[in-house]
């Protein structure tokens, strides 16, 4: 998915779940695109309220997907994976689209980079996001509002 695609996809995604999107939070690569890290992401992971999440999985009839050092997820359809959102993590909206932070976003791949079982292509797309982060961080280009 291009950002157009994720641009899309978010607003869909947002619109089914009838949630105000500074609710629905896009983490990982769909986060990475809408920064300008990389062009392509393969699905939006979004990160959505315990209640949301809870409701998904009954709507969905979907088993909750548990990972060692991984946090819970669904399967919410063929492109969208929904984890229970961090109210307290800073987010940023970009385009109309709410992600994480650069700093948290920055923390999510620092930590998956440390993930034994994590497969040595995304490690070093991983490694690639985290300095490009760092370099975003130390000259921001992004006004944000805490929320």
């Amino acid at each position: 998915m291009r950002k157009e695609e994720v641009i899309a996809g978010y607003q869909e995604l947002v619109k089914e779940l009838g949630e105000p999107a500074h609710n629905v939070v896009l983490s990982a690569g769909s986060a990475s695109v809408m920064m300008g890290l990389r062009d392509e992401t393969d699905d939006l992971d979004a990160d959505v309220l315990p209640g949301v999440f809870k409701w998904a999985c009954t709507v969905k009839k979907v088993t909750v997907i548990v990972e060692e050092n991984v946090n819970d997820r669904i399967k919410y359809s063929d492109k969208v994976d929904l984890h229970i959102l961090d109210e307290d993590r800073g987010r940023v909206c970009i385009e109309g689209v709410w992600v994480y932070s650069p700093q948290e976003l920055l923390n999510q791949k620092r930590y998956l980079m440390r993930m034994p079982n994590r497969r040595a292509e995304k490690m070093l797309q991983d490694q690639l996001e985290v300095s490009q982060l760092e370099e975003l961080i130390r000259k921001p280009k992004f006004t944000a509002k805490a929320v």
